[in-house]
């Protein structure tokens, strides 16, 4: 951008970086910042998002700082100008200025590479992952093929057989656990067939995902297979996702795989009309049963699950899951929590209670589910300790992986000391050092500006 009267020249935002809405966050308003070129997805604060935009429109400097004061009632001064600069030039997001394109190519493949290295410090034993070459290209390679899935029509007609898939399993569910047994016992092939259904439903699924994200303009991360101890599945990374610019988009790239997953589960239930005993109801019995099983498991709004990830999208949140245990840390928190409590909005306090009710109801009925499928077997106290163990089993798997993967980044992170995440310090918070303490790096990526 040329310069006119003196006034300092103005840097341009790369057309691949793009910034999302404004999404909760605790206390703050957050913004998602990705940039295409090194799939690299960035938390920043509202007032760094205010200037950024500006940026992105080309605005001269004397008007940003304008519009700054007049927003937010302070001065930009020198000093939060060039920070914000410094932070942008140092992750390649802006257009060069003095340096050459190719010294900028460079940069980006560094950033690239550092993280790529990361995500293959994160290989252990229990965990791995694969990646596809060119999952953009792929992903858009197989969107014309596809629009007819995602239709009105084929939705509701998906939608509506699934239905009445579900209800013929519930109406079955006392017989079907005894043939789904015999199937394995006295027909393995065709119940591996059937698995192999399931294994396709799973792959639809992933990249159901891309497909609908794409067709909103989002940008495709990886594509490829991964294994979680003991299953070997397809997925598909939709890292700027929370840069669409609508809680609907959002929740219907999640709710996505969903449709995947019935447009392949659907046509196989038509092999639940053969007599019983054959191989083909075989098939069919395992890949339905398990398959929809799976998908509708899927749709709880918990963990990483796709009802989560359409729930936090949907109510505008970055991750309402952090925000619920913010809430409920802050209500048995003496002396600070009260004063947490009275900075969170209260759209996010009135989510936060709706979200913790959700999942202690989902916790109980889990645990009764549990208990009336193992109590004929075990017994009730029998059961009640199976259902303990397990839960201390995934509870030690868990921060054992967690730990291995930290560690592993941390290694990893050492020679890329220049090109570790960046982190802004929030504004200072009194009462809690959950809002001032420098945030993790995440396992998928993102890192945080503010």
């Amino acid at each position: 951008m040329t310069s006119t009267n003196h006034e300092p020249i103005t840097p341009e935002l790369l057309p691949s970086v793009q910034l999302g809405p404004p999404l909760r966050s605790g206390a703050r308003i957050v913004h998602g910042l990705f940039d295409q070129a090194t799939a690299s997805l960035y938390q920043v604060g509202e007032r760094e998002a205010f200037i950024i935009e500006r940026l992105a429109a080309r605005a001269p400097r004397a008007s940003i700082v304008s519009e700054y004061a007049s927003h937010f009632g302070k001065e930009l001064t020198e000093d939060g100008w060039q920070q914000l600069l410094g932070l942008l030039r140092s992750r390649a997001l802006l257009a060069p200025e003095g340096a050459t394109s190719e010294e900028l190519r460079r940069r980006r493949n560094e950033i690239r590479e550092a993280t790529q290295r990361r995500r293959l410090s994160q290989r252990h034993l229990l965990a791995a992952h694969w990646d596809l070459v060119q999952p953009q290209r792929f992903i858009q390679g197989i969107v014309p093929g596809t629009r007819w899935l995602f239709s009105l029509p084929a939705v509701l007609v998906l939608s509506i057989w699934s239905a009445a898939v579900v209800a013929w399993l519930v109406v079955s569910a006392p017989t079907l656990g005894g043939e789904i047994a015999s199937t394995w016992r006295e027909m393995p092939v065709p119940a591996v067939v059937g698995l192999v259904i399931v294994w396709l439903s799973v792959a639809t699924h992933e990249m159901a995902h891309g497909i609908v994200h794409v067709r909103y303009g989002g940008h495709v991360s990886a594509v490829g297979l991964k294994w979680r101890l003991p299953v070997l599945s397809a997925y598909c990374t939709t890292a700027d996702v929370k840069t669409l610019p609508t809680g609907r988009q959002r929740a219907f790239v999640a709710l996505a795989g969903v449709v995947g997953s019935f447009a392949v589960l659907c046509p196989a239930s038509l092999l639940l009309l053969l007599p019983q005993g054959s191989p083909g109801r075989a098939v069919g019995v395992v890949a339905v049963s398990l398959g929809m099983i799976a998908t509708l498991v899927n749709l709880l709004p918990v963990f990483s699950l796709d009802g989560y990830k359409a729930l936090t999208g949907a109510a505008g949140f970055w991750e309402l899951r952090r925000d619920a245990a913010l809430y409920a840390r802050a209500l048995i928190t003496p002396g600070a929590g009260p004063q947490l409590l009275s900075r969170l909005p209260r759209a996010t306090v009135l989510w936060s209670r709706a979200y913790i009710a959700v999942v202690l109801a989902l916790g109980v009925a889990g645990i009764g589910l549990a208990v009336i499928l193992l109590e004929p077997q075990l017994g009730l106290m029998g059961a009640l300790l199976a259902i303990v163990a397990c839960a201390l089993v995934l509870a030690v798997s868990g921060v054992i992986g967690t730990r291995v993967v930290r560690k592993r980044a941390a290694e990893a992170a050492e020679s890329d000391r220049e090109l570790a995440p960046i982190r802004w310090a929030s504004p200072p918070v009194a009462t809690t050092a959950m809002l001032t303490k420098p945030s993790k790096e995440r396992d998928d990526g993102e890192h945080k500006f503010a």
